[in-house]
């Protein structure tokens, strides 16, 4: 769902206006206990400074009041002035505040909002950035909706997490055979301790064409797409305990973003 700039400009003035500078409105700017406890993640990640949790706010947001604040914290109290010809160069410069304020602006489907959606894209991940391998991805940073601690014959099975699949890096930089828009850091870091069974990860969403990324402790990337129609699953017959980062993708590459469910499980794959 975009969210309409009309709105979008109110509210930040409000904002701004009640708060004043920049430190002033990082303060005013209260947790959303209960209302959506990932994107509060996301949230919480945008208003510390990172500029990609903020991004995939306004552009996935379903509810105006987490695009609103992310907006808010990119801007962090400053009025994006200037005719709309020297904000595109901005934005282009590498300016993501500015390249979401005109996202949120453009009309859907218009060349504004292509170059503002790319321009954003690119302030938020680029090469050479994240892991130094040029991939601009960065598998040992913070996940961005946390980490997971399993143990063999855990209950409920499957575990099931809510997120947002996508982001701003190619996973076809990690390893051959892996595709998709994923975020520069993982989604969520599993810590497991094996049993005997095998281990199943595998997202699924309405009407979202998904990809996978597992990277196991040994390293290896292990990568799906359509396992089941459009939807990804890794199985790992005989896992190692340790470290699992977990990305899950949006097929198409970079700039796709939807909401997923996150499944783990020691059974065989339940799609819905």
């Amino acid at each position: 769902m975009r969210v309409r700039p009309l709105l979008v400009a109110a509210t930040t003035a409000l904002l701004l206006a009640a708060c004043g500078g920049a430190d002033d409105v990082a303060r005013s700017l209260e947790p959303l206990p209960g209302l959506d406890p990932y994107l509060d993640r996301l949230l919480a990640q945008c208003e510390d400074g990172d500029a990609e949790s903020c991004a995939r706010l306004v552009l996935e947001d379903g509810d105006a009041v987490y695009a609103e604040r992310a907006l808010a914290a990119l801007r962090g109290g400053s009025d994006v002035g200037g005719d709309e010809g020297s904000r595109l160069a901005a934005c282009e410069a590498g300016d993501v505040e500015v390249c979401a304020e005109l996202y949120l602006e453009a009309p859907v489907g218009s060349e504004l909002e292509q170059r503002a959606l790319d321009g954003m894209l690119g302030g938020i991940a680029p090469g050479g950035a994240g892991g130094g391998d040029g991939s601009g991805i960065d598998p040992d940073g913070e996940a961005f909706f946390g980490d997971v601690v399993l143990e063999g014959g855990f209950a409920p099975d499957p575990y099931l997490l809510d997120l947002t699949a996508g982001g701003a890096a190619d996973a076809a930089d990690l390893a051959i055979g892996c595709a998709g828009g994923i975020g520069t850091r993982p989604d969520v870091r599993l810590e497991f301790t094996a049993g005997a069974l095998p281990l199943n990860i595998y997202a699924y969403a309405d009407g979202e064409d998904l990809t996978l990324v597992v990277r196991d402790p040994s390293g290896r990337y292990r990568c799906d797409d359509d396992t089941e129609g459009l939807w990804p699953a890794v199985t790992i017959d005989r896992p190692a305990s340790g470290t699992y980062e977990i990305w899950v993708g949006v097929f198409g590459g970079p700039g796709g973003y939807g909401r997923a469910v996150l499944a783990i499980s020691e059974l065989d794959p339940a799609f819905p």
